[in-house]
């Protein structure tokens, strides 16, 4: 603590605000340990994408492996200062996510501290105090404790070399001392690219302060080779195993080109994931690392050519970008669930933490805060350069830094104002002071903006598809007239894997079976909470098992899907009419569709009074003959589905299956691509999930989906002839149509064949019919081939 005094300023800092910070910086690890053990955050058990790829990496770092894809080949993605400090501290403590999540503890702490010794010697030790108070207590801060983001450790060393920059500029430091400091800075660089070009802030205080160019260009270069030396054994390590010189991460342009396009909306959406993966998909045949650094120059590129050719466009994306940066202040709660929010739609609505009521209440609570301390920092500004020279310039630049990153070069998010938030404590503790009669202004101003909904946008107000579509009120596709309830059963052995059951409140049992097989590595049912929660309100329980066992034979997981059927039907037997038995399968789960309903049939006698098979862009259908297929019971009815942006599984495989099958009642249709107005669905592989990668619940899923899976399950369960007219139409307007727009414009209806065929090549996907000897012998291979990078692709 002592030490904290003596670098903030000589002879300001007494013994009762020493023992007051260090009550603060107690209050700050109390809470944010509090919330470690509060919210579980698990990136082993849930696909978090960052997180779960931070955490492989640093795991692999401990092996001896240096940051390298799932598939085993080199990989420059992402920065790897985060992954190489958590692989150190696995190494120290253990691989154990409570050491991950407790240095972020220690991390945020001594933020807080530099905060104080930042405001300290800028301002006085009174707004030293303030500002290291406000760190510690707000919310937007701790939310990001338990999460294994790059977040924290950049604060940290954002809030260091601004207080290491402060110091040396008001001493007068000169020489050899800025190399050091440029080293810091290319080691924040490593850790978030963002800060890349974070030189230009001190230049542009320097400059400002001195009113001399000589000076501040010589310091500049000093620490640019610094910055330099720091960062280049990492880009040599590219040049090498990459063949390219990436200096940082080639995910720059995956973002460059999200940020600049026809699509673009001011932040990452599913829009833009889809143009890219259009744009990109015939460098999909390249191999590793060969297609990353292609994929890279080719967003660059592009997105350089549209920025270059649309400035008016360009120039009215500003705004929205930074109002998507500081949309609100709850980022950390959002990214806390078990899938990306950057890539979700804006009505997409997180599971529960802490259970709904009190999500919604953290979260309004986050969001005033985080007003207040925008409204109080910036009345902080004005007047900052009078006081503390080039350090005290720099808060208000680096708040311009990250404007500019984030309103010109790169899109916006909430998550990404995170490092400003030391800058934003200092200088809103300066605003208090400097201002005491605008406080009751900027309080309204904040409460204000929460009260107008800045915080998390009603899907109404911002999706176009919401408004040009009236959702369906009765009939097939509409919701059930069942309230749902789900469980987690009980783990019948310690290396069981889970299953979920859910089940309409209020049916009578037992209740037709429906067993919902998910893609590959999204077995969390939050992924397909739409139509989890559409197929149990219409009185069907969902057994939802989990499938990705460690060993990794395509056997083990089938027989992981079985035990997980046979566990739900032991476990809750009374509940269940398993005479009446459905399989709801997704990609890899609807490559294993067929395997299971005839296991059932054939070992439990399963589905004798009804049993079908709704196949959704089917991956490749192991574990069955040709021969068992052309014999499948003749009974079970059978639909398959494939989507029309779907890049990922070759319709070819679908077609095949749908050929194979030798029931006597099957169909196979197209979902399109729907577009209206600036509505636009594009109809991507991940249709049947409500989060994702291009996952939303729309009219795609209501029109489309649940409105066959009714018809479908209603003919087979009850042989109600309505709902074999809509399931096996055989392309009538009761099974194609969709319905119309707002407008009474006819929605594109679902295309049927007589004899289906692709409708694109075969290079367009990333599984393909002819690679299917390929991936049948994954599993009994030392490395995955070459698209196992993608695990949302199956």
């Amino acid at each position: 603590m002592r030490a904290v005094a003596r670098y903030s300023r000589r002879g300001v800092v007494d013994r009762r605000t020493r023992a007051a910070l260090a009550a603060l910086l107690a209050l700050a690890a109390g809470l944010r340990i509090a919330c470690v053990f509060a919210i579980d955050v698990d990136p082993r058990r849930d696909f978090h994408l960052d997180m779960t790829w931070y955490d492989l990496a640093a795991l692999r770092l401990t092996q001896g492996a240096l940051l390298r894809a799932s598939d085993g080949t080199p990989t420059a993605f992402w920065p790897p200062g985060y992954p190489l400090l958590l692989a150190a501290t696995y190494s120290v403590f253990g691989p154990h996510l409570l050491a991950a999540k407790l240095l972020n503890v220690a991390l945020s702490v001594a933020t807080c501290a530099f905060v104080f010794a930042l405001g300290t010697r800028l301002f006085g030790a009174r707004v030293g105090l303030c500002a290291a108070a406000i760190l510690a207590l707000l919310p937007d801060s701790i939310w990001y404790t338990p999460l294994l983001l790059s977040e924290v450790t950049f604060s940290t060393m954002l809030a260091a070399l601004l207080w290491l920059f402060a110091v040396w500029s008001e001493r007068g430091v000169e020489g050899a001392r800025w190399i050091l400091f440029g080293a810091g800075v290319g080691a924040a660089a490593l850790v978030r690219g963002t800060a890349s070009l974070f030189l230009a802030v001190p230049f542009a205080a320097w400059w400002i302060a001195e009113r001399r160019l000589a000076p501040a260009l010589r310091r500049t270069l000093l620490a640019a080779v610094g910055m330099a030396a720091l960062i280049a054994p990492w880009t040599l390590r590219n040049a090498l195993v990459m063949h390219a010189p990436i200096a940082i991460a080639s995910s720059v342009g995956m973002s460059f080109l999200y940020t600049h396009n026809p699509e673009a909306e001011g932040t990452a959406t599913w829009r833009q994931a889809h143009y890219r993966s259009e744009r990109l998909r015939d460098l999909r045949a390249l191999p590793q690392p060969e297609r990353e650094v292609a994929e890279m120059r080719a967003g660059l590129r592009e997105g350089l050519e549209w920025m270059l050719s649309h400035p008016g466009r360009e120039l009215a994306l500003v705004p929205a970008r930074w109002l998507a940066l500081f949309r609100h202040g709850h980022a950390g709660l959002d990214w806390a669930q078990p899938h990306p929010g950057a890539s979700e739609p804006p009505d997409e609505v997180p599971r529960a933490l802490l259970g709904p009521d009190a999500d919604r209440a953290l979260a309004a609570i986050s969001d005033l805060s985080f007003f207040l301390l925008l409204a109080f920092a910036a009345a902080g500004v004005p007047g900052t350069w009078a006081r503390g020279g080039a350090g005290a310039l720099a808060l208000p630049l680096s708040v311009a830094y990250v404007l500019f990153v984030h309103g010109v070069l790169f899109y916006g998010e909430p998550r990404y104002h995170a490092p400003l938030l030391p800058v934003l404590a200092v200088l809103a503790a300066r605003g208090l002071f400097a201002w005491p009669r605008l406080r009751p202004a900027l309080a309204a101003t904040a409460l204000a903006a929460t009260a107008l909904g800045c915080g998390r946008p009603s899907a109404q107000a911002n999706d176009p598809c919401a408004q040009a579509l009236e959702p369906l009120a009765s009939g097939f596709g509409s919701r059930g007239p069942h309230a749902v309830r789900g469980e987690e059963l009980p783990r019948t052995a310690p290396d069981a894997l889970p299953v979920w059951l859910f089940l309409p409140d209020d049916a009578e049992p037992p209740l037709p079976v429906v067993v919902l097989a998910h893609a590959y590595d999204t077995g969390d049912p939050e992924r397909y909470r739409g139509l989890v929660d559409h197929i149990a309100s219409r009185g069907y329980a969902v057994v939802f098992p989990e499938y990705m066992a460690p060993d990794t034979h395509h056997a083990a997981r089938y027989e992981a899907i079985w035990q997980g059927l046979v566990s739900a039907a032991r476990e809750r037997a009374p509940l269940l009419d398993t005479t009446r038995i459905g399989v709801v399968g997704h990609s890899y789960g609807a490559g294993a569709a067929p395997w299971l309903l005839l296991r059932a049939r054939r070992e439990r006698g399963w589905g004798e009074r009804g049993a079908f098979l709704l196949l959704l862009a089917p991956w490749y259908p192991l574990g069955v003959s040709d021969e068992d297929l052309a014999s499948y019971p003749p009974d079970v009815k059978a639909l398959t589905l494939v989507f029309e942006g779907d890049t990922a599984t070759d319709p070819r495989i679908a077609i095949a299956l749908f050929r194979a099958l030798g029931v006597a009642e099957k169909d196979y249709l197209r979902v399109p691509a729907l577009s209206h107005g600036d509505c636009r669905l594009p109809a991507p592989h991940t249709v049947p999930q409500s989060s994702g990668i291009g996952a939303r619940d729309d009219a795609l899923d209501e029109r489309a989906l649940d409105r066959l899976f009714d018809a479908l399950a209603a003919y087979a369960f009850a042989g109600d002839a309505a709902g074999r007219r809509v399931a096996f139409g055989r392309g009538s307007p009761e099974q194609v149509g969709m319905g119309r727009w707002r407008d009474g414009t006819l929605l594109t209806p679902l295309v049927w064949s007589r004899e289906p065929a692709p409708a694109q090549p075969e290079d367009r996907y990333i599984f393909r019919a002819s690679q299917r000897a390929q991936w049948e012998r994954y599993g009994d291979e030392p490395a995955a081939p070459e698209a196992a990078r993608a695990p949302e692709a199956r």
